[in-house]
């Protein structure tokens, strides 16, 4: 060091602390070890952060007398990489408040898949979850357009930071029922904005939300959206299949969603539950032709594209020139404003 270590930051005095204590244990310390933090982040830019969670786990991992644990508590997502599910506990206060509440997964809570899946989780953005109030779970690009569309919403910037509510991309419909179940044990509530093909193979996943008779529909609408797209390809190239079954499933849906009163009525139960279903497809299906113009290398970057003129906009009348269609993303804002009981 250039200068004493009392001279440092406190982020580079918990670091040097850490690096002592592993060292004192390595060489002296005979038996178990046991390290408390308290909000080890503080000071320390996210480089150093992640450096720091890679220094507490070499001193977990590379024990060769006795068995190491560290305790801490923080508000950063970097000291979560490593964490199983089993081993975090939340402690919550809800609005209001003083009293805190702590919550805690049980290991034969959750199976395999679902542990590998949050394993994931914790290495991306996605980790903020574990310290939100709530959550907004998306399949894809909502990620990045509904912070920007809910500040012209509630006429406020970073409104749904500020509520501390976090959107959460789950990377597939099949996952909404992995993501729920661990937040509903984490006392984190949650909303679902999912795409209309949620009824052709989503809905079963969420089997202790929605109702039996309610699956037992959406099979019955499987069934008829399969054997329409059956009939359609029978004749098309096995080659050309693949890019034209996603597209056909997606016609018939729109086509039964048109027509059948109790597939109409299923969308509305499940707004009821918390899910709000896409009625017009999909993300892109709501946007006009100029929306659509705006990049063309993929749909995130024109996502991205729209996100970044949506927060620079003032007018809520402006959202016209990019949206052929907004009822669901208010319906799907009121519900989340109305969480945060906030009138």
């Amino acid at each position: 060091m250039d200068t004493p270590y009392y001279d440092k930051g406190s982020g580079i005095q918990s670091a040097l602390i850490v690096a002592l204590f592993t060292y004192y244990c390595e060489c002296f310390h005979r038996g178990s070890s046991l390290l408390l933090l308290e909000e080890p982040e503080n000071y320390l830019h996210p480089q150093g952060r992640r450096a720091l969670e890679g220094e507490l786990l070499r001193f977990v991992r590379e024990s060769s007398d006795g068995e190491r644990q560290v305790i801490l508590s923080t508000h950063s997502p970097e000291f979560l990489r490593s964490v199983e599910l089993r081993s975090l506990v939340r402690v919550h206060k809800k609005p209001g408040s003083t009293a805190t509440k702590p919550f805690q997964i049980n290991d034969e809570d959750i199976d395999d898949e679902t542990k590998r899946k949050f394993k994931q989780v914790m290495m991306q953005k996605g980790v903020e979850l574990f310290f939100a109030d709530g959550a907004i779970l998306v399949e894809g690009g909502e990620e990045y357009l509904l912070p920007s569309l809910f500040d012209i919403f509630a006429g406020e910037k970073r409104w749904l930071d500020i509520s501390n509510i976090s959107v959460i991309r789950v990377d597939g419909r099949k996952s909404f029922g992995k993501f729920v179940n661990v937040m509903d044990r984490l006392g984190i509530w949650w909303v679902i904005l999912t795409d209309l093909d949620f009824i052709y193979d989503g809905i079963r996943n969420l089997e202790d939300v929605v109702g039996d008779d309610d699956i037992e529909l959406a099979k019955g609408v499987s069934s008829e959206v399969d054997k329409y797209v059956e009939e359609r390809l029978k004749d098309v190239d096995s080659s050309l299949k693949k890019r034209m079954r996603k597209n056909i499933r997606m016609e018939k849906l729109k086509q039964i969603v048109k027509k059948r009163d109790e597939v109409k009525r299923l969308i509305d139960r499940l707004k009821e539950r918390g899910i709000f279903v896409l009625v017009n497809g999909e993300l892109e299906d709501y946007f006009t032709e100029e929306a659509k113009q705006l990049d063309d290398s993929s749909k995130d970057r024109r996502v991205l594209e729209l996100a970044l003129i949506l927060s620079e906009m003032n007018d809520e009348s402006e959202l016209l020139r990019w949206f052929v269609d907004l009822d669901e993303f208010r319906s799907l804002f009121e519900a989340v404003k109305s969480k945060t009981g906030t009138s």
